[in-house]
């Protein structure tokens, strides 16, 4: 299972994937699954992720602030089962 903070991001900015969908450019599938952690995002995907969720939080995030590196899901998926 993919981890990553785009659940809580959107739950913050108080918009459905589904809409969020149009900002990015990408699927509703797409995005759905990601926001499920069914599925992990390609890298041209993350950057439109995180230049729509920039604007619409008035934040600066990067790539890394919403899809954490392997190492660190390990550590995430750890303390989970822990």
């Amino acid at each position: 299972m993919a981890t990553n903070n785009l659940k809580t991001l959107l739950d913050e900015a108080k918009v459905h994937p589904g809409t969020f969908s149009t900002r990015t450019h990408l699927s509703r599938h797409t995005l759905l699954a990601l926001y499920h952690g069914k599925r992990t995002a390609a890298p041209k995907s993350q950057g439109s992720i995180v230049k729509a969720l920039n604007s619409m939080l008035k934040k600066e995030l990067a790539v890394g602030d919403v899809f954490p590196p392997k190492k660190q899901q390990k550590a995430v998926r750890a303390q989970r089962s822990a």
